[in-house]
């Protein structure tokens, strides 16, 4: 199985430090010629506030909790593309996002939804080749945060009418463009990543 997924806005998972995790969404990656669509709709979990009471249920009336929700909520609000956010109990927010942008020219950070790993999307040559993929995560973090009360259940799906040569897509399913989908439950889901290598037509 093969996990990960995209947030082409950069800033908040970057000024967090990996700390908001998606736990619970329908992802959507369309790549279509030159433009790239992103379209989030689900739940964060915010590891500092899970692992502060390590497993157990969050007391939201508890000041470090008050003052974390502040910081996420704030850096959250910043996004590119936020459409919506609202915290909810337990140290979740729920969020919208949508947003379209250009294929990079060079290296760049997408963001999400691994864990405190960044997705990305390069060029691999001249000939029109890109790379979407997400580096390897320390196993021992993932660890900590499934301990701490992670529970995911999400969904990627990034579709195309390019060219991909090589996928780790977990399904593939044929209509008018090719999707390719990924599923968030496990650790093996995370551990695996994402990576998916097309040639723009």
């Amino acid at each position: 199985m093969n996990k990960t997924g995209l947030l082409l806005a950069s800033t908040a998972m970057l000024l967090l430090g990996g700390c908001v995790v998606p736990e619970r969404h329908e992802t959507t990656l369309e790549i279509d010629g030159k433009q790239v669509h992103y379209m989030f709709d689900g739940v964060f979990a915010e590891f500092l506030t899970l692992q502060m009471f390590e497993g157990q249920p969050v007391d939201d009336a508890d000041k470090d909790v008050i003052d974390t929700r502040e910081m996420v909520l704030s850096d959250l609000k910043a996004v590119d593309g936020l459409v919506d956010v609202k915290q909810l109990d337990g140290g979740r927010y729920a969020a919208t996002i949508d947003l379209i942008e250009e294929l990079p020219q060079k290296d760049k950070v997408l963001a999400f939804p691994s864990f405190t790993k960044d997705l990305r999307i390069k060029p691999e040559n001249t000939d029109g080749t890109y790379k979407v993929f997400t580096p390897s995560i320390n196993k021992k973090d993932l660890e900590a945060v499934f301990e701490a009360g992670f529970k995911p259940d999400g969904k990627l799906t990034i579709s195309t009418d390019h060219e991909v040569t090589e996928t780790n897509a977990d399904a593939v399913q044929k209509d008018s463009v090719t999707n390719y989908i990924w599923t968030f439950k496990t650790k093996k889901d995370f551990t695996d990543g994402v990576s998916l290598i097309f040639k723009v037509r």
